[in-house]
C-alpha cells in the first residue's frame, strides 16, 4: 500500500514521527511515492519535499482537515495537492483554518466549516486538490451516520445514488473522479468498496474509472513509536478528555477511559501495519502511476540556494556601498594600517561573493538605516562584529583587524551553518512597525518557535505512564520497577539538568546503581523520555526572528497574529532554508535599551565612542558598583567580578566569556588559572606560536576564535575542519575532540615545529572543553563594549543611568547586590520598590563615597529623570516601564525618610524638602499623562460668541480642552494624518475616539464645541453646532466617551461611537467617521463633488448606493467625494489623533463593593417586622397589589424584607467630630434572576438570604412626588448585568409573559387573577380571556430582546428598513477573562493600597473558593503575598454567631471610613462584575483573573441558511426555550407606548421579540393595551383626576380606586376593556414562518 496518509511531529501532540521517518520508510519499503498530510499544518512540507527529492521518491503535498460545525457532523478529510496550484490551495485553506500550533492542546473545534463546505464556499480551492475519505475517523463515516444509517456498503451505496444526501453533497464539491474512497490495511471501507472498480454481485462494474485507493495510515513509523505517540496524544488532549469523557476523581477509571480513547483514535495506524515492503495496489484500485500523474510534486516552494531577497529594492549595489564606506573609513587610518585593513576587506568580499551573501549584508545595512531614521538604536553582537565591513558601515565598534578575529568564524566558504547576525534593538516591536512604513513594507514577516515537554521529570513520568498503559506485555513487577526508577531519576536530577537529557545521561546515569543501569525497564524509560522530547505542542510567534520576502507571505502557511499586522510564517528557524528564507535576529536587550535611553536623557549620543582604556572601568569595578551593568545582575557575575576586579576592556571581555561556566564548581580551576596569570603574567609559559593567540587570556582557552586560530595557524588544519570542531563542542558532539586530537598534534609539530609534549599541552586545553562552554570572542567583545558604555554613563550621568534601571519594571537586582534599607517581612510591594531605589542609591554611593557629594541637585535629577520616563513611555504598552507616579512618589518618600538619599543631601533636615520636591514632580507627571483633567465645567469660559466671532477654547471634561488628549512627545506615535498615509481605511476611523474627531473639527473651524461635561459611567455629553450649506446653524448634543482616563474603562461602547441626545436624531448612534463625512459635506467645500445621500434615511449620515454596479453615476460621485474628503483630512493643518497617538493607558475605575443584603429570616425580628410593614404599605397601600400576590412573590424569593447598606459615605449631621457612616436601610428589595442559557429560570433561587442576587436588586421606597412606591437600583448590584429578570414563575405553564417594571409584573399577575374572579362572579362575562399569572419583569424597554438573546445564545439584528425582516445568529461566548491591561493593574494596586479589605469568613469550602478568587485577582494585579497579608484582614465567624450577626458586627466595629471595604463570598462576584472584572477557574483548575471578556464567536445568520438548516435550528431553539422557561410559548406584555406618532421603545422591543419568535416557530402572544386616559375612555374616577392608563399598574390602581369608592360596575368595565387587549399564543404543532409578523396593532 502507498503511504498517502501520514503525520509528522508538526501535527502537534498527535505523533512522535518525524519527516525523516516517513521518507526513510518510503525508501526502505520501495514505495514509489509518499505523501505528508499533517493535521492543519504545512510547516514540515518544504523539508519533506526537499528530502523526497534528495532520496529519489515522489513527494506529494497534503493536508488533513477537520470538518466541524454541523450537528453531529465531525470528521477528517485528507486533501492531496495537484502540484504547485494544489499546494497553494492547501495554503489558502490553512489560512482559513488556522495553524494547529495556535492550540496548546487538542482542539476539536478547529477546522473547516461544514456549512461553508456544503455551500460550496471552498470549491475554487478544492478544484486543485484530491479528496481522500472513508478511512477510520473520516468525514464520510460521520455523514452516513448523520443521515440515519450505519457506515456500511448498503447505506453508502444509497447515499451515493441520492444527490441530496450529505455524502453526495461533499463528493460533488470536488471535480469528477477527484473524490477517492480509501481502503486501509486493517479496517474495511464501505466507501472505498463502492468507489472502486470491483464488480458487484451481478458482475457489473460499480465505478469506472476507479475512485478508490489503498493507503496506509501512518501515524507512526512502527508499533513502538505508535505506543509512545498514543501517550503523547492522550497527554496533549487531557483537558478535552476531562470534559468529553466526564472524568471524575478515580485515577484508575480515568486512565482506563483515556487509554481506550487513545487506542480508538490511533488504532493500529503505523507505517509497518501492512509489512515493511511496498505492495502494488489491487487492480480495482487506483495505481501508483495514476496517483503520481494527478499529484505532481510541488517545486515552486523549494527555494534553497536562490538569491536572498532584499528589504529595499532601492538599496545601492553591495560592492559600491562597500567601496563608499571604505573610501571614507581609510581616511582615518595611518598609512601603515591601510594595507592590512584593505586586505581584510578584500578577503571578506571574496568570501561574501563566493557564498552569495551580498544581499544579506545589504539587508543588515537597510535595517541599520531604518533604525537610525526611526530613532530606535541598533547594536550588533555575535560573530557578525568580526566583519570589518560591518565596522566600516558603522554597525559595530569592534575592530577585527586589531583584535585578529578571523572572519571565517562568521562566514566561510565551507561552514556547516549559515551566518547569524544578532541585532540588539532598543525596541524590536517598534522596529517591525518602522520597517512596515519603509520601502520594506509588506516584505517583513516573523518566524515561529516550537514548544513541547521540556522538563525531564515530566518526560520520565509520561514515559512511565506510556509503559503502563500502552505496552501491554509488561509484568506487574516491571511496572513497579518503572514507578521506583522514575522516583529515583527525579530525585537525582538537579535543576540545571532538567531540560538536558544528554547531560543527564553523561552525569547522572553512570552514578545509578548497577542493577538499574542494566535494567531493560530503566533503559526503556530513558529511551522513551528522549523520544518524548521531540513532541511539539504549540508554537509561539518569534518576534525577534525576522524574515524577508519580496512578494509577501500569502504563498506560505502562516500562524494567527491578532496583536500585530506583521505576518508570522509557520516555519521555525530550521525550516526556513528550504523555502529560501534567512532569519535576521532583532533582539531585545534591556541593558542596551536602558543605556541608550540614559545617554539620550543626558544629551549624549547613544553610540558614544569610549576608549578601551577609560578609567571608568577600574573606577566602577574596583568599588563593586556594578548594579545595572550587563551580565552583572545574576548570581555568577557579582562573584566573578569580585575575584577578577577587571581593569581593562580585555578583562571585561574575558569575564563575559567565563560567566557562562562560572557557576560550575569544576570550572573553578580555569578561573583561578586566569587570575593567577593576571597576577603573574611572567609565569605564563606558552610556545611562541601560541602567544599571540592565548597570551591575552594568560594561557586560558576561553574563546571560539582562539580555538579556530590554534587549529589553523598552529596546526595548519583547514577552516572547515576547525569550524567542524568548534561546532561539535558547541553541540556537545565530543567525539570530534577525539577525531581532531592526532591531526592537531601532528600538524602542530609539522607546521609550527612544536614538540609532541608542547602540542599535547595545548590540545589539553581543548580536551578540557568537554561539557564546558566556549564563547565567541566577538560576542564577548560586543558585550564588553556595551559594558564600557554603561560604566561611563553610570560614572558621568548617574541620575539618568539609575533612573532607567529603577523604571524598568522587569529589572530586579540579584540578592547578592540588593540592600534592604527598610525592613519588609511581609513583602509589601511599596516597600520592595522603595528598597529597589535604596539599592540604586547604595550602588551610587559606592562611586563617590558617602557624604562626598552634598548636592541635592543630583538627587533631584534622579527624581526628575524617573518622572520623564513615565511621560516618555506613556501609552506605549510594550515598553515595560513603571507607570504610576503615585506609587513612585510613595516609594521615594519611604526611602528618603529611611536615609537612603542622605549621601546626596548636605543635612538630614533637607529630607522634607526633597519629599516636597518629589511630590511636585510626580503630581506634574500625573497631570501630564492624563488626557484631560478630571474636573468638569458646565460651560466653556471663552466659548465662541456668535455676534463677535471671537475664538475660544472648547469646553471639555476638565477645562474643556479636548486637545489635551494628544500627548505627543518623546517618541509617541505621530497623529493619524501625519503618518504618510495615502488613504484611510474603516479600521483607521475606528481607532479615532469620538471626542478626538470632535476636537479636530472644532480646530478646523468646521464645528464649534460649546459645552462638555461628564455624565458618569465613563461618558460625557458634548454640545456643538455647525453651519450647513444653506447658512443655517444646526445645534447637536451627543453622549460619548469621556476624556478622563480614570473613567474610560467604564465606557461600554466602542470609543469611536456616540449617541445623539434629544432632537430628531435622539438615541441615534453616530461614529467618528460619519461625523466627519456629514460635517465636511454640510460645509459644502468649494469645488467639491457633493455626496449623494440616501433618501429617507434616519441616520446622521448615510449615502445612497446604486446596486447596478460600482461604476454607476451615484457610486462614482460618492467615491469622488470620499477621495477629496480623505485628502482634506490627511492634509489638514490640525493633527487628527487616534488611540495610538493619544497614547494613554486607560485606567479602570474600581468601585466600592456593595455590601451583601440580609433578607427575611436572617433579619432581626424587629427589622423584619419593620420591613414587612413597608412591603404592605408600598405595594398594597400605594400600588393596589393584593397580599396574596405579595406572598406569592416573597415565597418565590423575588421580593423580600431586607436590610442593606448604601455604597457611599455620608458626613454625620451631628458635626465633624462624629464619624462618617454608610446609611443602612430596611426598605424592601426585589431580587432578580440572571438569564442563563444553561440553567432553567424556574430552578433559580433569586433570594440569596445573605448576599447579592445574581441579577441584582431594586430597592422600593415611598416617592413623595406622586405618593406611590418608587424604585431604584440598589447600589451597583445591577451594574452591567444584561438579562436580569424578576418575578415568580411556574414550570409547566403554557406561556411566559414579559413585562417591563417589577411592579408591572406584580400588577399583571394581579389583574389576571381579578379577571378570573370576575368571570366566576359574572357568568355573563365567561367569554373574557385571562392570561396565566406567570410573568417576569425585564426591568425596562429594550430588555425583552436582551432576554431572548441571553436565553437562546443568539444575537438579533434589527430590521434596518420598514418591512424588512429581523435576523439573528447563534453566538458562543468565551468564558475566560481577558488579561488585565496595565491601566487596570495599576488601578487595582492603587485601590488595594488605599484601604483595608475586611474579609468575612465562615471557613466553608465556598468561602475558600471565594478567597481564592481574591488572591488570584491581587496576584494578577502585581501584588505579592506580603501585600495580601497587609491589605486584607480576615474576620472568622465564631461558631456561636450567625452569618447575619457576624456581618453586622463587622460593619459596626470595623467599617469606619471609605478606607474600609467589606468583601466575602457573599458579594465578591458582584463587586468583580461591577468593576468589569472576572475571575474564572481555568481548564487546569486554577483561577484566572482578568477583565470581563465580551468577545463572542458568531455563527451564520438565520436568513442565509437553507430551509432544512432553518428547521433544524428552529427546533433546537424552541426546545431550548421550553426547557429553560418551563413554558410552551412566550407572551409580550410591555408598554405599548407611542412617541410623536411613532412606536416607542416598548412597542419596538416587543416587535423584535415577536419577529424572532415567528422566525423560529415559537408561539407568541401579546397583552399590550393601547395607552389612553380615563377621560378619553369616558371613565370618571373617584378623585376626579384624569388618570393615565399606560401600563398594567395604571389599570390596576384605577380599578382598585373605583372598587373602594363602591363603583364595582365601572371597575368591571375597565377590567374587561383591559382584558380585551389579550392575544393568547396559539399553542399547536409549530410551523416555521420566514417572513416577519405583521406589526403589533392597537388593541380593540
Amino acid at each position: 500500500m502507498l503511504p498517502l496518509i501520514t503525520r509528522s511531529q508538526n501535527s502537534f501532540g498527535r505523533t512522535l514521527q518525524s519527516v525523516d521517518d516517513i521518507v526513510d520508510f518510503a525508501v526502505a519499503s520501495g514505495s514509489p511515492t509518499v505523501a505528508l498530510t499533517d493535521v492543519h499544518s504545512l510547516s514540515a512540507m518544504p523539508s519533506f519535499l526537499e528530502k523526497c527529492k534528495a532520496k529519489g521518491v515522489h513527494g506529494i503535498a497534503g493536508l488533513t482537515v477537520n470538518i466541524v460545525g454541523g450537528d453531529n457532523i465531525k470528521g477528517e478529510l485528507v486533501l492531496l495537492a495537484k502540484g504547485d496550484a494544489g499546494l497553494q490551495a492547501l495554503t489558502d485553506l490553512h489560512h482559513i483554518i488556522g495553524d494547529v500550533g495556535n492550540d496548546s492542546q487538542y482542539n476539536p473545534e478547529r477546522g473547516l466549516s461544514w456549512a461553508a463546505l456544503n455551500n460550496g464556499d471552498y470549491d475554487h480551492l478544492l478544484k486543485d486538490v484530491i479528496g481522500l475519505d472513508g478511512f477510520p475517523g473520516s468525514l464520510a463515516e460521520s455523514l452516513v451516520m448523520r443521515d440515519g444509517g450505519l457506515y456500511n456498503t448498503t447505506n453508502v451505496a444509497e447515499a451515493l445514488e441520492d444527490p441530496s444526501s450529505l455524502l453526495s453533497r461533499v463528493r460533488n464539491r470536488f471535480l469528477p473522479d477527484d473524490y477517492l474512497g480509501v481502503k486501509t490495511p486493517d479496517t474495511p471501507s464501505p466507501l472505498a468498496s463502492m468507489l472502486s472498480s470491483l464488480p458487484d454481485a451481478d458482475g457489473d462494474i460499480r465505478q469506472s474509472p476507479s475512485c478508490a485507493v489503498e493507503s496506509l495510515m501512518g501515524f507512526a513509523r512502527n508499533p513502538a513509536q505508535l505506543n509512545q505517540s498514543k501517550a503523547i496524544y492522550r497527554y496533549y488532549s487531557r483537558t478535552y478528555l476531562k470534559g468529553a469523557l466526564k472524568l471524575g476523581d478515580d485515577d484508575a477509571v480515568n486512565r482506563a477511559a483515556t487509554t481506550k480513547w487513545a487506542n480508538e483514535m490511533m488504532g493500529n495506524h503505523h507505517l509497518e501495519a501492512n509489512g515493511t515492503l511496498y505492495q502494488a495496489p489491487a487492480p480495482s484500485y487506483l495505481g501508483v502511476d495514476d496517483i503520481v500523474k494527478r499529484c505532481p510534486s510541488p517545486t515552486a516552494i523549494l527555494r534553497r540556494g536562490q538569491e536572498i531577497e532584499l528589504l529595499d529594492d532601492d538599496a545601492v549595489d553591495f560592492e559600491k556601498q562597500v567601496q563608499d564606506v571604505w573610501d571614507n573609513f581609510k581616511q582615518f587610518l595611518n598609512e601603515d594600517e591601510v594595507q592590512d585593513y584593505e586586505s581584510r576587506k578584500d578577503e571578506e568580499l571574496d568570501i561574501i561573493r563566493a557564498t552569495g551573501f551580498q544581499n544579506y549584508f545589504l539587508n543588515v545595512f537597510s535595517a541599520h538605516d531604518v533604525s537610525g531614521n526611526s530613532d530606535n538604536p541598533l547594536m550588533l553582537r555575535g560573530s557578525a562584529v568580526i566583519s570589518i565591513i560591518m565596522k566600516m558601515a558603522g554597525l559595530t565598534e569592534i575592530d577585527a583587524v586589531k583584535e585578529k578575529l578571523p572572519f571565517q568564524r562568521f562566514l566561510s566558504k565551507d561552514r556547516e551553518e549559515e551566518p547569524d547576525v544578532d541585532m540588539d534593538i532598543a525596541y524590536p516591536s517598534e522596529m517591525l512597525s518602522s520597517l512596515d512604513k519603509s520601502n520594506a513594507k509588506g516584505r517583513v514577516g516573523t518566524s515561529i518557535s516550537y514548544s513541547g515537554i521540556k522538563k525531564l521529570s515530566d518526560r520520565f513520568e509520561l514515559a512511565k505512564d506510556c509503559l503502563a498503559d500502552f505496552y501491554t506485555t509488561l509484568t506487574e513487577k516491571q511496572l513497579k520497577e518503572a514507578e521506583r526508577y522514575v522516583t529515583m531519576f527525579n530525585k537525582r536530577t538537579p535543576q540545571r539538568l532538567q531540560t538536558d537529557l544528554d547531560a543527564w545521561k553523561s552525569e547522572i546515569f553512570p552514578r545509578l546503581p548497577d542493577d538499574i543501569k542494566k535494567s531493560s525497564v530503566a533503559r526503556a524509560l530513558i529511551g522513551i523520555a528522549g523520544n518524548l522530547g521531540a513532541a511539539k505542542f504549540s508554537v509561539s510567534r518569534s518576534a525577534s526572528s525576522v524574515v524577508v520576502s519580496k512578494n509577501g507571505f500569502k504563498h506560505l502557511p502562516r500562524i494567527e497574529t491578532p496583536d500585530t499586522d506583521t505576518d508570522s510564517i509557520a516555519f521555525d528557524k530550521r525550516e526556513l532554508g528550504a523555502v529560501g528564507l534567512l532569519k535576521y535576529d532583532f533582539l531585545a536587550n534591556r541593558y542596551f535599551t536602558r543605556n541608550v535611553n540614559a545617554l539620550k536623557a543626558a544629551g549624549i549620543p547613544h553610540n558614544l565612542n569610549v576608549s578601551y582604556d577609560d578609567p571608568a572601568i577600574n573606577f566602577a569595578f574596583s568599588r563593586g558598583a556594578i548594579v545595572g551593568l550587563t551580565q552583572m545582575n545574576g548570581f555568577v557575575g557579582p562573584q566573578l567580578q569580585e575575584k577578577l576586579k577587571p581593569k581593562s576592556f580585555n578583562e571585561v571581555c574575558a569575564m563575559s566569556a567565563m560567566i557562562r561556566d562560572g557557576g560550575d564548581p569544576s570550572f573553578e580551576a580555569i578561573i583561578n588559572q586566569y587570575i593567577e596569570g593576571k597576577k603573574n603574567p611572567d609565569k605564563v609559559v606558552l610556545p611562541e606560536v601560541a602567544k599571540g593567540i592565548l597570551g591575552s587570556t594568560y594561557g586560558s582557552l576561553l574563546y571560539e576564535e582562539q580555538l579556530l586560530r590554534l587549529m589553523t595557524d598552529v596546526a595548519g588544519l583547514s577552516w572547515n575542519d576547525a569550524d567542524r570542531l568548534r561546532s561539535g563542542i558547541k553541540k556537545k558532539k565530543y567525539e570530534r575532540i577525539d577525531e581532531t586530537h592526532r591531526p592537531f598534534v601532528e600538524g602542530a609539530m609539522a607546521k609550527s615545529g612544536l614538540t609532541e609534549a608542547e602540542a599535547e599541552a595545548i590540545y589539553a586545553l581543548v580536551e578540557s572543553k568537554r561539557g564546558r562552554f566556549l564563547f565567541s570572542q566577538a560576542h564577548s567583545m560586543a558585550y564588553a563594549d556595551l559594558c564600557l558604555k554603561e560604566v561611563w554613563a553610570k560614572c558621568h550621568h548617574p541620575a539618568e543611568f539609575y533612573a532607567e534601571c529603577l523604571m524598568d519594571s522587569r529589572f530586579k537586582t540579584s540578592k547578592a547586590l540588593s540592600v534592604e534599607i527598610i525592613p519588609n517581612p511581609d513583602k509589601n510591594s511599596n516597600i520592595t520598590l522603595a528598597n529597589n531605589i535604596g539599592t540604586m542609591l547604595n550602588d551610587w554611593s559606592k562611586l563617590h563615597g558617602r557624604k562626598s557629594l552634598t548636592t541635592p541637585e543630583l538627587a533631584k535629577n534622579f527624581i526628575v529623570a524617573a518622572g520623564k520616563i513615565i511621560i516618555r513611555d506613556n501609552g506605549k504598552r510594550h515598553r515595560e516601564t513603571r507607570r504610576s507616579p503615585a506609587v513612585l512618589n510613595t516609594a521615594f518618600d519611604a526611602i528618603i525618610d529611611a536615609g537612603g538619599m542622605d549621601f546626596l543631601l548636605p543635612e538630614v533636615g533637607q529630607r522634607d524638602l526633597m519629599k516636597r520636591f518629589a511630590k511636585d514632580v510626580f503630581d506634574r507627571v500625573e497631570n501630564k499623562i492624563r488626557i484631560a483633567p478630571a474636573a468638569t465645567q458646565s460651560r466653556a469660559k471663552g466659548s465662541k460668541n456668535a455676534s463677535s466671532g471671537s475664538t475660544s477654547k472648547a469646553a471639555g471634561p476638565g477645562n474643556g480642552d479636548l486637545s489635551s488628549m494628544a500627548i505627543n512627545e518623546n517618541g509617541q506615535e505621530p497623529a493619524l494624518n501625519r503618518r504618510n498615509k495615502r488613504y484611510l481605511r474603516t479600521e483607521d476611523f475606528k481607532n479615532i475616539p469620538f471626542p478626538s474627531m470632535l476636537d479636530f473639527l472644532h480646530k478646523e473651524g468646521l464645528v464649534t464645541l460649546t459645552e462638555a461635561k461628564d455624565n458618569g459611567s465613563g461618558r460625557a455629553v458634548y454640545s456643538f453646532y455647525y453651519t450647513d450649506a444653506t447658512g443655517a446653524r444646526q445645534h447637536e448634543k451627543v453622549k460619548g466617551m469621556t476624556t478622563d482616563p480614570t473613567k474610560m474603562g467604564e465606557y461600554s461602547s466602542p470609543p469611536f461611537l456616540a449617541m445623539f441626545q434629544g432632537g430628531k436624531l435622539n438615541q441615534t448612534s453616530v461614529s467618528s467617521k460619519d461625523l466627519f463625512y456629514a460635517i465636511v459635506s454640510a460645509k459644502n467645500q468649494q469645488g467639491w463633488p457633493q455626496p449623494v445621500r440616501k433618501e429617507g434615511s434616519t441616520k446622521f449620515f448615510e449615502l445612497a448606493y446604486d446596486k447596478s454596479g460600482k461604476d454607476a453615476p451615484t457610486n462614482k460621485q460618492n467615491q469622488a467625494f470620499f477621495k477629496v474628503a480623505h485628502n482634506y483630512l490627511l492634509n489638514a493643518k490640525t493633527p487628527l489623533h487616534d488611540s495610538a497617538s493619544i497614547g494613554m493607558v486607560s485606567k479602570r475605575q474600581i468601585l466600592e463593593p456593595s455590601a451583601p443584603v440580609i433578607n427575611d429570616e436572617h433579619l432581626y425580628k424587629s427589622m423584619r417586622k419593620k420591613s414587612m410593614e413597608q412591603i404592605d404599605y408600598l405595594f398594597s397601600g400605594t400600588r393596589g397589589i393584593s397580599k396574596a400576590e405579595i406572598e406569592r412573590q416573597m415565597k418565590d424569593g423575588s421580593l423580600s424584607a431586607s436590610k442593606s447598606w448604601a455604597d457611599d459615605w455620608r458626613e454625620s449631621k451631628r458635626g465633624k467630630d462624629n464619624p462618617a457612616y454608610r446609611k443602612a436601610s430596611t426598605d424592601p428589595l426585589s431580587n432578580h434572576r440572571l438569564v442563563s442559557d444553561t440553567v432553567p429560570l424556574f430552578e433559580m433561587r433569586p433570594n440569596p438570604g445573605i448576599g447579592i442576587a445574581e441579577g441584582g436588586h431594586q430597592r422600593f421606597y415611598f416617592k413623595r412626588e406622586n405618593g406611590r412606591a418608587g424604585k431604584m437600583d440598589l447600589n451597583k448590584t445591577t451594574k452591567s448585568k444584561r438579562g436580569a429578570v424578576c418575578g415568580a414563575i411556574t414550570a409547566g405553564a403554557d406561556t411566559l409573559w414579559l413585562t417591563e417594571a417589577t411592579i408591572d409584573t406584580f400588577s399583571f399577575n394581579e389583574l389576571q387573577a381579578r379577571v378570573e374572579a370576575l368571570k366566576t362572579r359574572r357568568p355573563d362575562l365567561g367569554h373574557v380571556l385571562a392570561a396565566e399569572p406567570n410573568s417576569l419583569s425585564v426591568r425596562s424597554a429594550g430588555m425583552a430582546q436582551v432576554f431572548i438573546e441571553q436565553l437562546l445564545s443568539i444575537d438579533v439584528t434589527k430590521a434596518k428598513t420598514e418591512g424588512a425582516p429581523v435576523d439573528f445568529c447563534e453566538v458562543k461566548r468565551d468564558p475566560m477573562p481577558s488579561p488585565l491591561n496595565d491601566g487596570s493593574k495599576e488601578s487595582l494596586r492603587e485601590w488595594f493600597n488605599a484601604r483595608t479589605v475586611h474579609w468575612y469568613s465562615d471557613s466553608s469550602a465556598e468561602d475558600h473558593e471565594a478567597k481564592s478568587k481574591l488572591v488570584a485577582l491581587m496576584r494578577a494585579a502585581g501584588l505579592e503575598d506580603g501585600d495580601m497579608k497587609r491589605l486584607v484582614k480576615t474576620h472568622i465567624r465564631s461558631d456561636k454567631d450567625s452569618d447575619s450577626f457576624a456581618i453586622q458586627q463587622i460593619f459596626k466595629d470595623h467599617i469606619k471610613s471609605d478606607k474600609d471595604s467589606f468583601l466575602s463570598m457573599h458579594n465578591i462576584d458582584n463587586w468583580l462584575n461591577s468593576c468589569g472584572l472576572d475571575v474564572v477557574k481555568g481548564p487546569e483548575g486554577k483561577y484566572v483573573a482578568g477583565e470581563k471578556n465580551h468577545s463572542v464567536t458568531r455563527g451564520r445568520s438565520y436568513l442565509s441558511m437553507s430551509e432544512p438548516e432553518k428547521q433544524q435550528l428552529s427546533a433546537k431553539l424552541r426546545s431550548k426555550f421550553m426547557s429553560l422557561t418551563g413554558a410552551k410559548s412566550l407572551g409580550v406584555a410591555l408598554d405599548a407606548d407611542m412617541k410623536n406618532g411613532k412606536p416607542g421603545a416598548g412597542r419596538i422591543d416587543a416587535q423584535v421579540v415577536v419577529d424572532v419568535c415567528n422566525l423560529i416557530g415559537l408561539p407568541i402572544g401579546r397583552h399590550m393595551p393601547e395607552p389612553s386616559t380615563t377621560k378619553a375612555l369616558g371613565i370618571k374616577t373617584p378623585s376626579g383626576e384624569n388618570a393615565e392608563l399606560k401600563d398594567h399598574n395604571d389599570y390596576l390602581m384605577v380599578i382598585v380606586e373605583m372598587e373602594k369608592a363602591g363603583n364595582q360596575q365601572g371597575a368591571d368595565e375597565l377590567l374587561v376593556r383591559y382584558a380585551s387587549a389579550l392575544q393568547r399564543p396559539s399553542i399547536s404543532t409549530p410551523t416555521v414562518k420566514q417572513e416577519p409578523d405583521k406589526k403589533i396593532a392597537p388593541a380593540v
